[in-house]
């Protein structure tokens, strides 16, 4: 079973200014998606970069949905 979580970066993000290929997800979560404060939106690749007030769409596996907080905690 899949969940989907959006959840919007704020300045204490521990990942804020890191490219995505510089964080390790352990294939735990999927970045479905990114809507950016522009209204804009992205799938995003291993070159974008965590930015404030970015809206990531994720995609978690139901059995790792605890992963969710320690990845944002």
């Amino acid at each position: 079973e899949l969940e989907v979580y959006e959840y919007i970066i704020q300045g204490g993000f521990k990942y804020l200014g890191y490219a995505l290929k510089d964080v390790k997800l352990q294939n735990k979560i999927i970045i479905a998606g990114i809507k950016k404060e522009d209204g804009s939106s992205l799938v995003p690749d291993g070159n974008y970069v965590f930015s404030l007030n970015d809206s990531l769409i994720l995609a978690v596996a139901h059995e790792n949905s605890n992963y969710i907080q320690e990845f944002f905690s």
